[in-house]
């Protein structure tokens, strides 16, 4: 069983609209003249419910585009947000950082 089908269906509404979203973003962005040179950074952080988003994003962006995800099992909120202030340092106007925390039930 894979970790998508792990989730509730509201969690797989809430996930289904925000890789959409992602994958608009990116597709407009990936119509925007740039260095082919540059790869701009995807940034997934959260706790451990990420695990293998990566793999499942990966096929939605082109080759410019560098995706990682910073994975803090257990993180609150807080934390996630914190991650997120660290990360802002090394990325450029043109990366995208996704913070993905909270469980519905």
């Amino acid at each position: 069983m894979t970790h998508m089908s792990q989730l509730n269906s509201r969690n797989k509404e809430s996930v289904y609209n925000l890789l959409s979203e992602l994958r608009e973003t990116i597709n407009a962005n990936n119509r925007e003249v740039g260095s082919p040179l540059t790869k701009h950074k995807v940034v997934l952080i959260g706790d451990s419910n990420i695990r293998g988003y990566v793999h499942k994003l990966k096929p939605l962006i082109k080759n410019n585009y560098e995706l990682y995800s910073v994975i803090k099992p257990g993180a609150t909120t807080n934390k996630l947000k914190e991650t997120a202030r660290e990360e802002i340092s090394i990325l450029s106007c043109h990366d995208v950082i996704l913070i993905s925390y909270g469980m519905y039930k």
